[in-house]
């Protein structure tokens, strides 16, 4: 990955550029990971409701407990996590690489400045 290529190193224009291309490649993935994200997180909602259901005849608080001890509930809160992991993984790499260009940008300011 290129960010194990820059680390020890100076950044240079090449770097950048790559970080940019991987930034362009994966925009659309980073909002897909958050756009599933906050669909799990909206079905666990559906999942608790739907198990409520199959203990309609029962107090508000077992209906909840039920609900919430249930393997489908379980599944819904597994893929909420995995979910959050993958958005999390995009979101800290696409700062990585604004940091590697931020980094690149600073250095190159340092430099005119100087020269």
């Amino acid at each position: 990955m290129i960010f194990d290529e820059v680390e020890g190193r100076p950044v240079t224009e090449a770097d950048v550029e790559r970080c940019l291309a991987w930034m362009s490649a994966n925009a659309a993935v980073l909002a897909q990971a958050i756009a599933d994200r906050q669909h799990t997180e909206q079905f666990i909602k559906v999942v608790e409701a739907e198990q409520r259901t199959l203990h309609a005849d029962q107090a508000a608080h077992v209906q909840e407990r039920n609900a919430r001890a249930s393997r489908a509930y379980e599944a819904a809160l597994e893929a909420y996590r995995d979910a959050s992991k993958s958005e999390q993984r995009y979101r800290y790499l696409w700062q990585l690489a604004e940091t590697v260009i931020d980094v690149w940008r600073t250095r190159c300011a340092n430099e005119r400045k100087i020269g």
